[in-house]
């Protein structure tokens, strides 16, 4: 068995930078002026800032869900490369290399 453990590790650790960036999009997402300020702006801005508010908050979920799974990506590297890292240790060592 080989695997190069330090390229899975490279990758856990991209991945959790992607989502660390993935949260600080969501968070600006979340941000986005809501529709409580549409009134000030007639029907029509009423309208479009309820609209704007709902799918930047559809967005911010999806977004903030996507960075979650990349952090368990994360985890699931690290995890990876530890067993074959410990699995190669254990092989080694019945086979007296």
């Amino acid at each position: 068995m080989l695997a190069d453990t330090h390229a899975i590790r490279d990758f856990g650790s991209a991945t959790g930078t992607q989502a660390a960036e993935l949260a600080a999009v969501a968070a600006r997402l979340a941000a986005v002026p809501s529709a409580a300020a549409g009134p000030a702006l007639g029907p029509v801005g009423e309208c479009f800032l309820a609209a704007l508010a709902q799918a930047t908050g559809a967005a911010s979920a999806a977004v903030a869900e996507l960075g979650h799974r990349m952090a368990a990506a994360e985890h699931t590297a690290y995890a990876c490369a530890t067993g074959y890292r410990d699995a190669e240790h254990r092989a080694a060592a019945r086979f007296g290399a």
